[in-house]
């Protein structure tokens, strides 16, 4: 539904947040040994409500000439609602490892799959 670019304090805000609350689930994502990314997700109580998600670009350095107070690698997203996949929906048009991943409707980590990245979920 939304993915918007906030500052990286902002970020590790959001990231301490996130991290006391027990309906969530998170992924790692490898290239053969190397861990690449890293996906967290925080479900709506009630189904409909809004779902959060966080992903890392490990991949990603930062730019020369960029503040690192201005930058991170995590990418930030929602989607709110019935019917459909939140969890493809809040991470559509983040990048992981150079895939660029789409609200296609259905399975966010099968697009990082075709890729040849494993997707393994650690919570």
């Amino acid at each position: 539904m939304g993915t918007k670019a906030i500052k990286a304090d902002k970020v590790h805000e959001y990231l301490r947040k996130f991290e006391q609350r027990t309906n969530v689930s998170a992924y790692i994502v490898m290239r053969g040994a190397e861990q690449v990314g890293t996906v967290r997700f925080h479900y709506p109580r009630d189904g409909a409500g809004k779902l959060t998600a966080f992903a890392a670009d490990w991949t990603k350095d930062m730019p020369e000439g960029v503040d690192f107070k201005e930058w991170t690698r995590w990418q930030y997203g929602w989607a709110t609602g019935y019917g459909y996949d939140k969890r493809t929906a809040a991470v559509g048009g983040m990048t992981i490892a150079g895939v660029t991943l789409k609200d296609q409707g259905w399975d966010w980590a099968h697009q990082l799959r075709e890729a040849g990245l494993t997707v393994i979920q650690a919570i």
